[in-house]
C-alpha cells in the first residue's frame, strides 16, 4: 500500500469540506485567525489519521475478511453463513456510536424504555 496515495485520497475527501467550513467561518461566523489555524491543523491531522487507518484496513482487516469469507463459502452451509452474518451484524450494530446516542435519547424521552432495550431491538432487527 502506498501511503502517499492514501494521503491523496483522504485529502481529496476531507479538504474540500474543510475549505468550505473555513470560508463559512470567515464569512459568516467571524473566526479568529487563531481558531482558523487550529482548525487547519486539526483538518491535516484528520487527513493523516484517516490515511493511516485506511492503510491498516487494507493491510490487515480486508485480507482477514476475504479469507474468512472464502472459508465460509467453501463450507457450503447456508445456516452457517446466515448465522455468521447475523452475529457480525449484531455486534457491529451494538458497537455503532450513533445507535448508542439514539438509545440515550430514546431513554431520555421515555424513561421506562431502557437504552439497552432500544439498542438490542435495533441490533436484532
Amino acid at each position: 500500500m502506498d501511503l502517499f496515495r492514501k494521503l491523496r485520497e483522504t485529502g481529496l475527501a476531507v479538504l474540500p469540506i474543510s475549505a468550505l467550513v473555513l470560508a463559512l467561518g470567515w464569512g459568516v461566523a467571524d473566526f479568529s485567525a487563531s481558531l482558523a489555524g487550529w482548525f487547519a491543523v486539526g483538518s491535516a491531522l484528520v487527513v493523516a489519521g484517516l490515511a493511516l487507518f485506511l492503510m491498516g484496513v487494507d493491510l490487515g482487516v480486508s485480507r482477514v475478511g476475504e479469507r474468512c469469507g472464502a472459508a465460509l463459502t467453501e463450507k457450503k452451509s447456508l445456516a452457517l453463513m446466515l448465522g455468521v452474518a447475523f452475529a457480525i451484524g449484531l455486534v457491529v450494530t451494538v458497537a455503532e456510536p450513533d445507535i448508542q446516542v439514539f438509545g440515550d435519547q430514546v431513554h431520555g424521552a421515555f424513561p421506562g424504555l431502557g437504552k439497552r432495550t432500544v439498542v438490542g431491538a435495533i441490533a436484532l432487527g
